[in-house]
């Protein structure tokens, strides 16, 4: 089993060059609250982290070196990280990292999460600035692979805060219930991933939804790197509901046995499981939404499909377990 710890460490990468693109304030608000609440049990420090790269900004001619050293004192992180207004212990720090990869600044932010012990890596950026270009998209991913911590992708785009966004924003404002979606496959990495984080949610007194989905019956599958479509029969797709009926009800009342109020959605019919759960996180009006992510073999995304459009999609607060966090947690027990 995991030890108790009586501090919980977080290192929040940031871009302070994009100063509007901080997280919607929903989003904070939602984080404030998560962090008054751990804090009332352990101790919760957030370190903001900037990993400044040797680049050359837009403005500046193409053949112009710019060392990262000569730029740090432009930077107002410290003031970036006061005005997210957290609520507990904040400092800043600017990691400068005289290279033009993005990789290599990846591997500089995990590795200091890493030597910090943090318990959480938060990542808050846009993807168009210059730290932002590492942190989204393939970098994300990254991140995700190479992390033993759980990571927690913060949204923050205004063209994606639709009704979504806004009905969080209501929520907050009249003091409404809040919901959490578990999108889950039943794996042992899924469990494992949703105990984990129930471990850091025992404050909560909102609502777990567990969902999962499945195709139609008869519905042709493209597997293997040659695409070869694959006939499932009839009394596959019987069975497998009646798994997945047994798996999330035994599923749930676990969750309920810990004093979580939790319910299930299972959406029959799907053949986009990532627009599936987008839906369902839409209509449930979510505030956070949490997953795991394992290496499928040779699979060069690194990340699960599902979870890899879910949270390049920005439009919640994703929390994912990544292939060596999940690792980590299997081999705590």
């Amino acid at each position: 089993m995991m030890k108790p710890i009586s501090t919980f460490k977080i290192v929040f990468a940031a871009d302070p060059l994009e100063k509007e693109m901080t997280p919607s304030e929903a989003t904070l608000s939602w984080f404030r609250a998560w962090l008054k609440s751990k804090n009332a049990q352990k101790q919760v420090s957030v370190e903001v982290v900037y990993v400044l790269t040797d680049f050359v900004p837009s403005h500046v001619p193409s053949n112009t070196k710019v060392h990262p050293d000569s730029k740090v004192s432009e930077f107002d992180l410290e003031g970036y990280a006061q005005n997210l207004r957290l609520g507990v212990n904040v400092q800043s720090k600017v990691i400068p990292e005289t290279t033009t990869s993005g990789r290599k600044a990846v591997e500089s932010l995990v590795h200091y999460a890493r030597k910090q012990e943090a318990n959480l890596l938060v990542v808050s950026s846009h993807g168009r600035g210059t730290f932002g270009k590492l942190v989204m998209g393939s970098f994300a991913e990254n991140i995700l692979a190479t992390t033993d911590i759980p990571v927690l992708f913060l949204d923050h785009r205004p063209e994606t805060l639709s009704a979504a966004q806004n009905g969080l924003d209501h929520r907050l404002a009249e003091g409404a219930e809040e919901k959490i979606l578990l999108p889950t496959d039943f794996s042992k990495a899924s469990q494992l991933a949703i105990r984990a984080f129930l471990n850091e949610m025992s404050c909560f007194s909102g609502e777990l939804i567990l969902f999962n989905s499945f195709p139609p019956p008869g519905a042709v599958y493209e597997t293997g790197y040659l695409g070869m479509p694959v006939y499932l029969p009839e009394n596959y797709w019987t069975e497998l509901k009646s798994w997945t009926d047994q798996e999330s009800e035994k599923l749930c009342k676990a969750i309920q046995a810990q004093g979580f109020r939790c319910r299930v959605i299972i959406s029959n019919g799907v053949f986009n499981p990532p627009e599936a759960i987008q839906k369902c996180a839409d209509s449930e009006n979510v505030s956070l939404i949490v997953m795991a992510s394992v290496s499928r073999g040779l699979d060069l995304a690194i990340l699960g499909s599902v979870t890899r459009e879910t949270f390049r999609l920005r439009k919640w607060p994703v929390w994912v377990y990544g292939p060596e966090a999940v690792g980590r947690l299997n081999q705590l027990g």
